[in-house]
């Protein structure tokens, strides 16, 4: 509850008062009236507590991305629905609260208490309008008139459920991360609308039915049982097919020892970044997992290229460059990482227009990948490579800031040092050290001049320049893999 900021946890206790005050009055109402109750409204109510009991146990995990929490999909629904339909609200109100506190038993908290909440509300609201526009007469149609009714009724029903439980959860989540909306709910249940809404009609069949004649409920177990295992086929095919893209991703890496965990220390500082632009969550998960496949494309390019110490030929490093589209042309028959295809193929993209594969200027290069350049670039200079010793912070540092406006978005650069500060890996104090070595790293390196020998010409050399500037210890929160340095060869 403490980490709920205050509207957030205003919100969390008037949604819990609200369920708690209508699950108290369902309670009593049910108390009083059980004297009323007909045997088949006690069988009923068995039997969709059973159903919903069942249901919440069976919740699907959800594929996402950069959550701490995963989401999870269940069809109880199905029985919260029905029950709507067959039994006085009163007694449908409880079914699925209480199958929630017995699932929910072992992991109690803010969470599981918000959810049983909104499931109580949703019901509870659900079921209000659909006795108010007509109810249970409404689905014994005797004319066409009364059946399209009944139709508009169970429609209202499905459709109310849905929203008031997707909209308390969406607002929850706003609140407490401090987002919009409407991007909570596109990120969080606009890919599962189908499954959601499947459950929905599910139950709405089954309640119908139940009216219709007790006889045929059993009937519909089919269905929901196809639909669970159809969802959790998918969803585990989807999970299945990330997993393998992303190995295959981490497989590049370990290719050389000098780049291992390049991408992941990529992803993390891209995310830093992301934050500091105050970007959504959803666009934050995508530059995540699209950073992790940035450089997917290599796994086209020779060994003998990719692990060169020297200087690469002119068609040595063609080849190089030709990773970026190497790496779209796989990932773009993926659903799954098609919202991250501009990272892959744009994140060697230079704000003049000179950079590789497109040659297109930075201002026509989505926001996106030109955070995944700034920090693949960086991660590159702060990591040893074949052909030389990795920078200190502060120097590489140095070098984006003199590359601003033409390798880099300069819009970028400063909020990449307040990024590179929160995370750890640069000091607040460390400006002035930052402006030294910048100071240093301009200083012309002495040349060594052509001497002729024996009929051959000794190329000029640059002399290594050994810095005195030592690198501070840093935290590695934010640090996963090696980029390539913006001046330095890719690798």
């Amino acid at each position: 509850m403490s980490e709920l900021p205050p509207l957030g946890r205003t919100y969390w206790l008037a949604v819990v008062g609200a369920a708690t005050t209508v699950l108290s009055g369902s309670l009593v109402a049910l108390t009083v009236s059980a004297h009323v109750l007909a045997l088949h409204d006690w069988l009923s109510m068995a039997a969709l507590a059973a159903i919903a009991l069942v249901g919440e146990s069976m919740s699907i995990p959800l594929v996402t991305f950069g959550d701490e929490d995963s989401a999870t999909h269940s069809i109880g629904s199905v029985a919260a629905v029905a029950g709507i339909i067959v039994l006085p609200l009163y007694a449908a109100i409880p079914l699925i609260p209480l199958a929630m506190l017995w699932t929910e038993r072992r992991a109690p908290g803010v969470k599981s208490l918000f959810n049983i909440a909104e499931s109580t509300i949703s019901v509870a609201v659900a079921g209000a309008v659909f006795h108010l526009v007509g109810a249970v007469p409404a689905l014994r149609p005797h004319d066409p008139v009364t059946a399209l009714h009944g139709l508009g009724a169970m429609l209202a029903l499905g459709v109310t459920y849905y929203a008031v439980n997707n909209g308390l959860v969406a607002n929850m989540v706003a609140l407490a991360s401090r987002q919009r909306v409407r991007d909570v709910y596109h990120a969080n249940h606009w890919n599962t609308v189908l499954q959601e809404a499947t459950a929905v009609g599910l139950g709405l069949i089954l309640g119908g039915l139940w009216l219709y004649n007790v006889a045929f409920a059993p009937f519909v177990a089919l269905p929901v049982v196809m639909a669970y295992f159809s969802i959790d086929t998918f969803v585990r095919i989807q999970q299945e097919t990330r997993n393998a893209v992303l190995e295959m991703a981490k497989s590049i890496d370990l290719r050389d020892p000098a780049t291992r965990m390049h991408s992941q220390r990529v992803a993390k500082l891209s995310v830093a970044l992301a934050k500091q632009l105050q970007l959504s969550h959803e666009q934050v998960a995508n530059i995540e997992l699209s950073a992790l496949v940035h450089d997917i494309g290599k796994i086209g390019i020779p060994n003998e290229i990719l692990n060169k110490p020297g200087k690469l030929s002119p068609e040595e490093r063609a080849q190089m460059e030709a990773h970026p589209v190497i790496g779209f042309e796989m990932l773009r028959h993926y659903k799954q990482f098609r919202k991250g295809l501009g990272i892959v193929r744009w994140h060697h993209e230079r704000w003049d227009g000179t950079g590789y594969p497109d040659a297109i200027p930075g201002s026509q290069v989505p926001l996106d990948a030109r955070i995944v350049c700034v920090a693949d670039a960086f991660e590159a200079m702060t990591a040893d490579r074949p052909y030389r010793k990795a920078m200190p912070i502060e120097v590489a540092y140095g070098r984006l800031e003199e590359s601003a406006g033409t390798q880099f978005d300069p819009d970028l650069i400063e909020p990449f040092k307040a990024a590179l500060i929160a995370c750890g890996e640069m000091a607040q104090d460390q400006d002035s050290a930052a402006s030294t070595a910048q100071e240093v790293a301009a200083l012309p390196l002495p040349q060594i001049t052509p001497v002729p020998l024996q009929g051959k010409v000794i190329r000029p050399v640059r002399a290594r320049r050994v810095h005195t500037i030592t690198r501070s210890p840093a935290s590695h929160a934010c640090r996963t893999a090696n980029p390539r340095a913006p001046f330095e060869r890719s690798a």
